[in-house]
């Protein structure tokens, strides 16, 4: 696997932070526990593309979020 340029590497990373940190400010708005807001993380993937990871959310959490994307707010 070749290894990543640094700067790509922080960028993606820096990407992944913000996506998270929008995430988690909707979950929270929505009314998602903290202890399951706090678990969401970005980082880069292997290949550099930015990603996040999510715990399993409860169904009720999932089912606002949709609401709102449906609605386009939150």
């Amino acid at each position: 696997m070749p290894i990543l340029p640094a700067q790509q590497w922080r960028d993606a990373a820096q990407t992944a932070a913000n996506a998270s940190l929008a995430l988690r400010d909707v979950l929270t708005t929505l009314g998602a526990p903290p202890h399951l807001v706090n678990r969401i993380n970005g980082m880069p993937g292997d290949k550099g593309v930015p990603t996040v990871t999510l715990p399993s959310l409860p169904a009720d959490v999932v089912e606002a979020l949709a609401e709102a994307a449906r609605r386009g707010t939150t």
